[in-house]
Order: C-alpha cells, then structure tokens, then sequence
C-alpha cells in the first residue's frame, strides 16, 4: 500500500465503516463517524504527499498527482478526460478488432447488451436503489480511471492493459450485478451467456501474447548473437518489433531481455561480459542522432554495436538458418580522404568517404540533361562484412541555367553503415555534369541572414521566416530527446511573418532533459536544408 493505491484506501474504509454493523444507529451518526474515518486515515496517507508536495520532491510523489499537476490548461483536461471514455469504451467493449475483426465489437455489444438488460427492468422497480448503484458503479470508474492516469491504454496498446486493472473490476462488478438483477429461471441462464461471451472476447484478446512471445524470441537470439561476437558494447536495436494485435513484444523491456543474470551462453564467452546496455530506437531517431555531438563523443569512442532488421538496408528477410538482424560495430570514424569533388564524369574516381562525417552529395548539370537518369546515387563499399551497396534518391531544382541536386544521404541508414565509400556512380544515362561535390551536411537555413532559433508562444514554437532554398516545398520539425532517443516529427505552419510548430514546447515541457531539434525544408519528401539546434 506505499503505492497509488493508497490513495484509495480511505475510500474503502469510508464505505466499510458506513456499511458496518452499526446499522442500527441514525444515519447522521452514522456519516459523521464514516466521515471522520475518511479524514483521518486520508490524512494519514497523505502526510508523505503533502511532504513531498511542500519539498517539491517529485521522486516521492505519486506519478498520478504529478500527472494530474500538468492538466494545467483547459486543452490537457479535455485530452485527458477524452482518454478516460477512451478507455471505458475498451473496458465496456473489450473486443480485439485486430483477431476477431468486426465479430469483435459485435460480440462485446450483444454482451454488454445482455448484462444490462435485467438491470434496466429491475430499475422500474426499485429506481432508487439502482440508481445510488449507478452513481456508486460511475464513481469506482473514475477513481480507477485516476489510478492509471498516467498510462493511456487504447485498443492498439492492450499490452498496458494491467494497469486498467483497478477499473476492470469496478466494470465486472457492475455487469455481473445487473445481469444478476432478476429472479426466475433466466437468471442463471443470462450470466452464464455474458461469462461465456466474455471469455471469447478474452481468448482473442489473448492470442496476439503468442506471436508477440515469437518475435521476442527471435529478437533475443539475434541480439545476443551480436553480442557474443562484439562483446561488452553498448548495442542499439534498430527498429524494434513493433506492436502486433495490440500487443507489443518488447516495450520497454529490452534491457531486461538480455540481462546477464538471464543468459546462458553457449560459447566460451561468459554470460557476465555480455552488458544489458541495450537500446531499441527507431530508424529515424538513430539517423537523427548520428548528427548530435554525443553519438561520436559518447557512443563511438568505445564501439557501438548496431542490430538491425535486414529489410533495413534493402536485404532480402532471414529465413531459415539465415539470421533475421545481422549487426555492425561502428567505430571512432576516421575523416575522409582523398577528393571530395569531381567535374564531368558521372562516376567517380576512387574515394574514401566515411559516411558517418558525410552526409549530403550536391551535384550540378547542365540545362538539357535528362534528370531522369539522376534520380537515384549508387555506391560500393568496404570495410564492412559483407561489403554494403546501396542507393539514395534525390531532388532537383533549376538553378539558373542549370539544374542542382541535393542527396540527404544522412537519412539513409545504408549509408550511414556502409562503411569506407570508395565509389559513387550514377548508373544510368550519359553526358558529363559539372560538378559532383561530397558535404559533411545539408545546406542550411537563414532568416535574413540571422541564424533561426525558436521562440516560445504558449505551447507552441515560432520561427522568424526562412529564405526558401526551392519552391514548392514544406517545412518539417523534428524533435529527438537526446535522453530516451524518442523522435517525432510536427508540420509546421507557415504564417504572415514567420512558422509555427504547433504543441513543440508543450511536447518538451513533459519531458525532462534536452531536446535536439531539426528545422527540414523537404520537397517531395525528401530533405534540401537543415538547420539544428538544442532545447
């Protein structure tokens, strides 16, 4: 009881003591002494609360009061109170879309429909009594609603579901007490049908676990692959399985999924070197952050091991003995080599690129060249096992009398773990270009020359009005906690006078640390110019 449900402990005595033998006394005695147990006990465990409330130490502070601390403005209630009839909807209709399909929510309705409907007869007669059982069942739902405010569990994040746990209760409680409602020979009869309903519900609820079980199984044996081979290494696990059914294989869990005290380890390397420090991020959030300071200064220092899924880098899936994610060790890079630029050919001389400081090619060709054929950059690599090709599109605008094209290769993960580049090529079409020119980053952007930072409106962020590199492009903000390595990205709004990114600081006001931030002008979805920042 040291934890939320503490909090709930008061309640419970209140309605005990209300409720107990002492029937026989007025009911104003009665309420007085429930009252007076409710003050003393709610005192009693929230003497911590208030210490902690007056000391501002959040760490001893309950998560649901601190959540309920940030419903500081009119939209975070409304958000907040749409997710709690999210969430009673999925208790009330606990059907999973993603197995049983449209029988599912049709199953869950004729059930709820069944339950309730002994209890809507039974209020004719005695509508008093149900209806103090409807205040007291709406109750029980909030204050379990409040003991999970801090998760919220929708039909694609069953995984969360113990925590509804508290409100699933008060939810079966209420059904099992107005499907029991009247007497006859029906009675048993309409329980059985709604525990029977109910069950099938349960049993496609629960059959995603096993192939959630699989793909965690499969995870942990190529991780620990990995790191048998390059041990003692931080390991980032690209691209995570991702929810199924509802259900998420790992979640937060990947640490613990190859914890040395859970290993056994069949090679001759002992399970204690293989170190948990293990990471799942996103394709996106690892190529943004392999732009930041720490990737190189924290993470490459000391040899990063990169597990990642085949269909990642353009490979065919693992089947059979083939290994579903393979790895990289990045290391410390070393700078390029040799020419950076060439003129006329479209293949390059030889090279010696490292692809984790070089992050964008800009090439330029005369008026009349077919950009068709130059769509698309390929490259050959080596110093990696297996030797990496790969290919990267491009965009291209008119420059004058001639055409340019920028290559975000930074966002392409072939890239970045290609290893030593030693040649670029254009595979298709003919004539020269006039130049080819390899940038350790994309242009960037200006507002009047001034460098762009963003300003802080309400929970919003706003940016003085770039100069455009190209027409008919868009602007995108991408916000990575440098911390949790959690990345995502707002449409910005342009406006009289500058950009808006609407819910950018409400985003960073929830998070504790730093936040990077990227400002992209993306034409056709792919990125011309960049500029960066901290938060």
């Amino acid at each position: 009881l040291s934890s939320e449900l503490s909090l709930g402990l008061p309640l419970v005595l209140l309605g005990a003591e209300y409720a107990s033998s002492h029937r026989y006394r007025p009911k104003r005695v009665r309420l007085r002494t429930a009252l007076t147990t409710l003050v003393v006990f709610g005192a009693c465990v929230s003497l911590p609360l208030l210490l902690g409330l007056l000391r501002e130490d959040l760490v001893s502070v309950p998560d649901v009061v601190v959540e309920l601390r940030r419903w500081s403005s009119a939209a975070e209630v409304e958000a907040g109170l749409r997710a709690m009839l999210a969430e009673v909807g999925l208790l009330v209709l606990p059907g999973n879309r993603d197995v049983l399909g449209v029988a599912a929510h049709a199953v869950a309705g004729v059930a709820f429909l069944l339950a309730i409907q002994p209890a809507l007869v039974a209020a004719r007669s005695a509508p008093r009594l149900w209806g103090w059982l409807l205040v007291a069942w709406l109750l029980g739902l909030v204050l379990g609603e409040l003991l999970h405010v801090t998760s919220d569990v929708g039909p694609d994040d069953l995984w969360l579901a113990p925590a509804l746990l508290p409100s699933a209760l008060v939810v079966a409680v209420g059904l099992g007490t107005a499907s029991t409602a009247r007497t006859g020979p029906r009675r048993p009869w309409v329980a059985w049908i709604v525990a029977v309903l109910f069950c099938v519900l349960g049993h496609g609820n629960a059959r995603p676990f096993a192939t959630a079980s699989r793909a965690a199984t499969h995870l942990r044996a190529d991780v620990l692959a990995a790191m048998e081979v390059v041990p003692d290494r931080v390991t980032f696990v690209v691209d995570p399985p991702e929810p199924s059914g509802g259900f998420d294989p790992i979640a937060d869990a990947l640490p613990a999924l190859v914890h040395p005290g859970l290993v056994q380890s069949e090679s001759d390397v002992p399970a204690q070197t293989l170190a948990p420090r293990v990471r799942g991020v996103s394709r996106e959030a690892l190529l943004a952050f392999m732009g930041e300071p720490e990737f190189r200064d924290t993470y490459l220092t000391h040899g990063l091991l990169i597990v990642y899924p085949r269909e990642a880098l353009g490979e065919e899936a693992g089947v059979g003995g083939l290994q579903r994610r393979p790895y990289r060790l990045l290391e410390a890079p070393v700078p390029s080599q040799g020419t950076r630029s060439w003129r006329g050919d479209r293949n390059s001389r030889q090279l010696d690129l490292e692809p984790l400081l070089e992050s964008a090619l800009r090439v330029r060709a005369p008026a009349g060249t077919d950009l068709e054929s130059l769509r698309a950059i390929e490259w050959n690599a080596r110093g990696s096992s297996p030797p990496l090709k790969g290919s990267w599109s491009g965009t291209w605008t008119p420059a004058g009398d001639r055409f340019e094209g920028l290559f975000d290769l930074g966002a392409s993960l072939p890239w970045r773990l290609a290893g030593r580049v030693i040649a670029l090529r254009f595979p298709e079409g003919i004539g020269p270009l006039d130049s080819v020119e390899v940038l350790p980053e994309l242009p960037g952007l200006e507002a009047e020359g001034a460098a762009l930072a963003p300003l802080t409106r309400e929970d919003d962020w706003v940016f003085a009005a770039p100069e455009r590199p190209a027409p008919d492009g868009a602007f995108v903000l991408g916000l990575l906690h440098l911390d949790s390595l959690q990345y995502q990205e707002l449409d910005v709004v342009e406006e009289p006078g500058g950009l808006r990114a609407p819910g950018a600081e409400r985003i960073c006001r929830r998070e504790t640390g730093s936040f990077a931030w990227l400002l992209d002008y993306r034409i056709q979805g792919r990125n011309v110019a960049r500029v960066r920042g901290r938060r």
